[in-house]
């Protein structure tokens, strides 16, 4: 039987080396951090400078102006009949083309990524001419061999648009490109200038922030009424801190109330700038909300007098159950409850839930975000004491009489 010696055992350390090349820090003092500091400003005003000189690109060039026009037309008349939106990139590229695959799904345009490797061993079979698809190619130098080995194969009747910081560049000047997303900088600010370095960082900034502005200008194309678009991306987003403003929203905001969603609602340049909306935190913002000074009812409050008058399923508790069984059989066959003896600051506090609420105000808990909390709790599986006091922390004041 053949045994192992520790010459057939790999000598490659267990523990990673100390660098030869870096300094110990000391302490936050040392002028070495404050050189960096210096860095990190001169990074960010680059950044800066960088992106305002692409933006000036599309308020005085009607060449670029004219082949973002272009690019918007060939994606949206893509999606429109029921193709997809196929992104690619190589190295630094493809990862900005995962996070705009990512933000065109999110907006519903159906949108993939494509690796142009991987192409060439299958998934080129992507890209269907017969469904109406569109290319979008990221390479800052233009030069990527690998795009341009795969452009090869793309069928001829697929539109394919190239996000460059070149357009002298080998893909700007291909056959098969129909149009330019120039993310152009000039020499002073390349990488290779202001750091000595060619790793990418400005040109990614620009690409990746051009590529956004594109997302949020196409699905405004592609959904044109406001409502249904912010509908839309709700919908896609039901976890994390985006998903929780959504619901609060559900239960504060009526659609169509706010100067903001009229503005969206005319389709026009503002409507890509919402009006400033206060949004509550998840934490405090619900328990920090008062009554208005002049005794007067906010806009907040109106919309749940009226959202709680137009609910038929709801139901009056003098407080927050104290157990798991009496909160499911409440939010189970409700869609509002009101606890009628308990302000929001008495809720918040789980030993002193008992206390009677002095100023007369409500409290209402919405049963949707309610059970989207409870599942999430469930999931993780977070105790019913830990459960209990993060859904205390979406109630509402509700200061109307029931």
């Amino acid at each position: 039987m053949e045994s192992w010696s520790n010459s057939s055992v790999s000598s490659t350390p267990l523990t990673r080396q100390s660098s030869d090349f870096s300094l110990h820090i000391e302490d936050d003092a040392s002028p070495v951090l404050e050189r960096a500091i210096q860095n990190v400003d001169l990074i960010l005003s680059n950044q800066t400078k960088a992106l305002s000189y692409v933006t000036g690109q599309y308020r005085t060039s009607p060449w670029a102006v004219a082949q973002m026009k272009t690019s918007l037309r060939v994606l949206n008349n893509a999606l429109k009949v029921g193709g997809k939106v196929v992104v690619s990139g190589m190295g630094k590229s493809y990862k900005i083309a995962s996070k705009t695959v990512a933000t065109l799904n999110s907006l519903r345009m159906h949108s993939a990524l494509l690796h142009p490797s991987e192409a060439l061993h299958g998934d080129l079979g992507m890209i269907r001419e017969d469904h109406n698809d569109a290319v979008v190619i990221i390479s800052a130098s233009g030069n990527s061999p690998e795009l341009l080995q795969m452009l090869e194969y793309v069928p001829l009747s697929v539109p394919i648009v190239l996000l460059t910081c070149s357009k002298a560049s080998v893909l700007a000047k291909h056959p098969k490109v129909v149009s330019l997303l120039l993310a152009e900088v000039p020499t002073s600010l390349s990488e290779t200038s202001l750091y000595g370095l060619s790793a990418p960082t400005i040109t990614t900034t620009v690409c990746l922030t051009l590529l956004d502005a594109v997302a949020v200008a196409l699905s405004e194309l592609h959904i044109h009424d406001y409502s249904v678009r912010k509908a839309v991306f709700s919908v896609h987003h039901p976890g994390g801190a985006i998903g929780i403003n959504h619901q609060l929203e559900k239960l504060q905001n009526k659609p169509g109330d706010t100067a903001g969603d009229a503005a969206h609602a005319r389709g026009d340049a503002a409507s890509i700038q919402p009006a400033p909306e206060v949004r509550v935190d998840v934490d405090h913002g619900a328990h920090n909300r008062k009554p208005s000074s002049d005794g007067c009812l906010d806009i907040g409050e109106l919309v749940l007098i009226k959202k709680v008058q137009n609910t038929k399923y709801k139901q009056e508790l003098p407080r927050f159950p104290e157990h798991e069984h009496d909160f499911l059989r409440a939010i189970t066959v409700n869609d509002l409850v009101i606890f009628t003896t308990e302000s929001a600051d008495q809720l918040a506090d789980a030993d002193t839930a008992n206390i009677q609420n002095d100023d007369g105000r409500a409290t209402l808990l919405d049963c949707d975000m309610a059970r989207e909390v409870y599942r999430e709790c469930q999931l993780r599986g977070t105790p019913w004491a830990s459960t209990r006091r993060r859904l205390l922390a979406v109630c509402v004041p509700y200061s109307a009489p029931v």
